[in-house]
């Protein structure tokens, strides 16, 4: 999951599953504009539960 040379598309899959997620976005192949995408996304979802 933290293999910087994983294909785009593998890496999305383990993104979209909670049960890899958390390790996947470890991975130093991700753009740090992705990171903020991706951290911008997960704070709305948190506030949407609130």
């Amino acid at each position: 999951m933290r293999n910087p040379g994983l294909p785009a598309r593998v890496l999305a899959a383990l993104l979209h599953d909670r049960d890899t997620a958390c390790a996947a976005v470890m991975n130093p192949g991700i753009p740090v504009s992705a990171l903020y995408r991706i951290l911008a996304e997960a704070a709305e979802a948190v506030a949407a539960r609130r």
